[in-house]
């Protein structure tokens, strides 16, 4: 936990906070592409980050919303990730599998590999809905 901890120490953008962190592969003593080094002995350990940024202003204005509705979140995700958790299994993830999730204003992807997030990305195209009466 400390060695992720530590990799979310990086310069950023005044306007940007950290809302997720993910441990893609460690390093052990140069052994590279561990999974899980739980129960290992070594004396440096390094990890490979992928780390989720959004904008300031608006996790403010998604805390006051949540504030009013008197709600409380128990972590923050991007919707790519939480239509990822909700319709991917452990072998299909395990296998490589990416994710678009077309929205109304954007469309979120996620690449997935090895049960991994590889990448994640949102685009600014989405469905269009039109209204003819």
């Amino acid at each position: 936990m400390r060695v992720e901890e530590a990799a979310t120490i990086v310069q950023l953008p005044p306007n940007k906070d950290i809302i997720q962190v993910f441990a893609k592969n460690y390093r052990l003593d140069g052994q590279e592409n561990i999974k899980d080094p739980v129960g290992m002995h070594g004396v440096r350990l390094e990890v490979d980050t992928h780390i989720v940024v959004a904008s300031t202003p608006a996790l403010k204005s998604l805390d006051q919303v949540l504030d009013k509705a008197e709600l409380n979140a128990s972590h923050r995700t991007v919707t790519s990730l939480a239509a990822a958790e909700a319709v991917l299994d452990r072998k299909q993830k395990d296998s490589g599998v990416a994710v678009l999730d077309i929205g109304a204003a954007t469309s979120n992807l996620v690449v997935i590999e090895d049960g991994e997030v590889e990448h994640i990305a949102i685009i600014p195209m989405a469905a269009i809905t039109s209204l003819t009466i």
